[in-house]
């Protein structure tokens, strides 16, 4: 009864009326089938209850679950298309007043409207909209989770960046650099191995502008102890995401239970990633990126830091004339005239190494560094590692 005044009205009230008479009918027969059956009186052959049993089976579960599912699409497309708008409104069951929070539509003047972000963090929510806008159906101009009108346009513009990839081993670094080359702008891929690499790599980002994000493998999601990574990347206040979300099986509800940024569906069981996803995710991250520079500058005590990461960044960005040395703190220190050194990084389309900073303490970091990445690179070799998801 709660349920049927919960969902919108019309058509979504249907669908809870067909699952009520789904449930009642199909769990009445069993006990009915039991007692006429072999089981009970014996006034119905083995073979009839078996084939009434059946039905009922199906029903109950098959037919039942389709309907669940069903219902919920309808549930998300009045969102799409009005918002997630709610009133609450007095019912009687049994005899007592309860009240109950009801979807209503878009013009509703006692609506109160609740945040969609929760939702527009997954891709699937993001393809529903964009089928009923091929549909010429109207949906929203924007979703809470920073995703404006240009994203609802398909134009979606990202800009040259840094992300750190959280893995356990390196098997998935050379895809997910394959990935990022492809897009329009070049995004550099710095690779980390376990926790303490990631943070520490994070740290060092920070003196050279900070990145977009960390994505992390699903591995990572499962301690939520102040041990845990995606903690310790929240508190130093960077952007997290995941890749591995599938529609079904316990990812999806690991995933979409950490409370993270946004996520990517797979790569998983021998298929990859969506290259549109991943530049909605790339541009998403990177303008939450902005608005939190933005929000800082508000704070006089964080301008001259802004000012510093933002002057790294920039800095970030440019290319060396040909011959000139450069030195990248996360990968080490290599001549863009020249093959790499031992232990850094090769260049490929879609990285871009930032001038060095100046100063034995920078050239003494990037030293550090690039013995860390020539020990990456050797356990690499000795893994067998490739670019082949697994």
């Amino acid at each position: 009864m709660e349920g049927y005044h919960t969902v919108p009205k019309g058509y979504c009230r249907t669908i809870v009326r067909l699952m009520a008479y789904c449930f009642y009918a199909a769990w009445t027969m069993f006990p009915i089938l039991f007692l006429l059956g072999p089981e009970g009186l014996g006034q119905m052959s083995a073979y009839m209850s078996t084939v009434l049993t059946t039905i009922a089976d199906v029903l109950s579960k098959q037919i039942w679950g389709l309907l669940g599912h069903h219902l919920r699409v309808k549930i998300y497309e009045h969102i799409l298309i009005h918002g997630d708008i709610r009133k609450t409104t007095l019912m009687q069951v049994a005899g007592e007043e309860v009240e109950v929070e009801e979807f209503v539509d878009a013009d509703d003047v006692d609506g109160v409207k609740h945040s969609t972000a929760a939702l527009a963090n997954r891709e699937s929510f993001v393809h529903m909209a964009e089928n009923m806008k091929a549909k010429g159906i109207d949906v929203r101009a924007s979703l809470d989770a920073g995703m404006g009108a240009d994203h609802e346009r398909g134009d979606v513009p990202i800009e040259a960046g840094r992300i750190i990839l959280a893995v356990p081993d390196m098997s998935m670094v050379d895809y997910f650099r394959i990935q990022l080359s492809q897009l329009p702008a070049p995004i550099e891929l710095v690779p980390a191995l376990g926790i303490d690499n990631a943070v520490q790599l994070v740290q060092q980002a920070a003196a050279l502008g900070g990145c977009d994000f960390v994505l992390v493998h699903p591995d990572f999601l499962k301690d939520m102890s102040q041990a845990g990574l995606v903690t310790k990347l929240r508190m130093l206040g960077q952007r997290v995401c995941a890749f591995g979300w599938s529609p079904v099986g316990a990812q999806r509800e690991l995933i979409e239970s950490r409370g993270l940024d946004g996520w990517l569906e797979g790569p998983s069981f021998g298929t990859g990633i969506d290259a549109k996803q991943l530049k909605h995710l790339v541009a998403r991250m990177q303008q939450m990126r902005k608005a939190a520079m933005a929000g800082g500058m508000a704070n006089p005590m964080m301008q001259q830091s802004f000012m510093h990461q933002q002057s790294a960044h920039n800095s970030f960005m440019m290319q060396q004339p040909m011959g000139m040395q450069s030195v990248n703190p996360l990968y080490g220190s290599m001549s863009t005239g020249a093959p790499p050194m031992h232990g850094a990084a090769a260049p490929i389309p879609g990285n871009v190494t930032p001038p060095s900073p100046s100063g034995a303490g920078n050239a003494n970091e990037a030293e550090m560094l690039q013995q860390l990445m020539g020990e990456i690179t050797r356990l690499k070799s000795e893994l067998g590692g490739s670019g082949t998801p697994r």
